[in-house]
């Protein structure tokens, strides 16, 4: 079974960071396939409830922004199917849309639970942990995600970012060098991943004084993303190999 919420991303406001991780929307879950990247969903979906009429409707009330139909509808396919994944992952959708992040949190918590494969739920619930100022939950939530999903670069970046903003500046360099290994520049999203992940290296490296490593990714960022900011900076003479030492 393929589910996709229609056009549906939103992203959570006032992140003060460069990159705003936008709460994802789009679920593809069922026997074999992946949610998220390099994460293999494992909770089995009954038997009993494979197309049931609620999941339907409720799609099409989320579509429509009928926050409160949705998620009646969600609500009662989960108390007949408590162990309904797809349910579960679409409810936490309907709930972080209608902006009732009090109520998304415990749900998102109940994905991972049920099975911790689900880098997505993994994302948003760090997301949500920093947007209430709860940084090591948010930080332990990250780091819990990318044990369960090891191949899941968003995942990783998220991580990285949190450790940066955490003051650990030396896991974050790591989370962020393995960021820039697992993405390719030739591939658009992967592109922006690692010009994300090349601005908070930037940042850390000058926060440490480490002006050789500022200069090295800056021209790195300018030929992979000409369009960014450090390319200007380039562009314009503002940071040159001799700045370096």
């Amino acid at each position: 079974m393929r589910l996709t919420v229609p056009n549906a991303a939103t992203c959570l406001p006032g992140w003060a960071m460069e990159h705003c991780f936008c709460l994802e929307v789009r679920v593809r879950i069922g026997p074999g396939r992946r949610h998220g990247h390099g994460c293999r969903s494992r909770a089995p979906i009954p038997q009993s409830s494979r197309h049931p009429l609620g999941l339907s409707c409720s799609r099409t009330d989320l579509a429509r922004k009928n926050f409160a139909a949705a998620r009646q509808l969600l609500e009662d396919v989960i108390q007949k199917a408590p162990q309904f994944l797809t349910a579960h992952v679409i409810l936490s959708h309907v709930l972080l849309q209608s902006g009732d992040e009090r109520a998304a949190e415990p749900q998102l918590r109940r994905i991972v639970a049920i099975d911790p494969g689900q880098a997505e739920s993994w994302r948003n619930l760090a997301v949500l942990y920093r947007r209430s100022r709860r940084l090591r939950e948010a930080i332990a939530a990250a780091k819990a995600g990318c044990l369960y999903c090891p191949h899941d670069a968003d995942l990783l970046l998220l991580q990285g970012v949190l450790l940066h903003e955490g003051g650990d500046a030396f896991n974050a360099e790591t989370c962020l060098l393995r960021v820039l290994e697992m993405s390719s520049a030739a591939d658009g999203p992967q592109r922006q991943r690692r010009a994300t992940a090349r601005q908070h290296l930037i940042a850390l490296y000058r926060d440490l004084g480490r002006q050789r490593e500022v200069v090295a990714h800056s021209r790195a960022l300018a030929a992979e993303s000409p369009h960014s900011a450090e390319s200007r900076l380039i562009t314009n003479g503002q940071l040159h190999a001799g700045s370096a030492h």
